[in-house]
């Protein structure tokens, strides 16, 4: 087996990895900061070798009945995701909430819908404030390897989920690690004592592991290049 060929091989293993992890075709564009309006519009995006998509924003009214978000909302809620190659792990700013705080006698929610795609999988994930004042809470649900419905329901049934409010994160680890991660998450300002309320931007730190298939294949290209190497001798 020539040079050539052995390349091939391993082009031909890796290209296999890459459908393992991807499992689309097509190139989709690359996930750049701009307004959530931007995210809705596109089928998905990719952050280093995460891909995103289904990005939805409601607001939400004091029954937790949710309305989707008006254009002007769209336009200024922003989203920024930011992969670091060197730990696996993905940090995405959804803010643009600063200007939208509420008095002490008023109420506010909204509902924030986002769907990542590994590989890798999913081990865990952080969500919380970025900056808050007064009483802010939020409360996300995840839906384990698989979508929610329009209803807000988890395809696969359960729908785990933790809570968070100023100056308390939510620590999330997917055991085992999740092949897909669907979120809902929902934010309210309750103002009490006289107390107002706000924040500028919620962050999801998500954490990813290779998945054991994508490994596999890794040994076996290095494998052929050595028994290459060797019969050329």
């Amino acid at each position: 087996m020539d040079l050539r060929r052995t390349s091939l091989v391993i082009a031909f293993l890796l290209g296999g990895s890459m459908q393992v992890w991807g499992g689309f075709s097509g190139v989709p564009p690359t996930c750049a900061s701009g307004s959530f309006n931007s995210y809705t519009q596109q089928t998905s995006c990719t952050v280093g070798i995460l891909s995103l998509y289904n990005f939805e924003l409601y607001t939400l009214d004091a029954s937790n009945n949710r309305t989707a978000a008006t254009t002007g909302l769209l336009n200024t809620i922003t989203v920024d995701p930011v992969w670091s190659a060197g730990t696996g792990v993905m940090t995405m700013i959804i803010g643009g909430f600063t200007g939208l705080g509420v008095g002490p006698t008023e109420t506010a929610g909204w509902l924030i819908r986002f769907t990542v795609d590994p590989p890798p999988v999913v081990a865990g994930e952080d969500v919380g404030f970025d900056p808050p004042f007064g009483p802010v809470y939020g409360h996300q649900s995840y839906c384990p390897e698989g979508l929610f419905n329009t209803a807000g329901l988890c395809s696969s049934g359960t729908a785990p989920s933790a809570s968070f409010n100023i100056g308390n994160p939510a620590f999330l680890s997917f055991t085992p690690a999740l092949a897909i991660l669907d979120t809902l998450t929902s934010i309210r300002l309750n103002p009490n004592l006289d107390t107002a309320a706000g924040f500028d931007g919620v962050v999801f730190t998500v954490s990813t592991t290779p998945e054991p298939a994508s490994w596999m294949l890794m040994p076996a290209a290095l494998a052929i290049a050595g028994w290459s190497k060797r019969r050329r001798r």
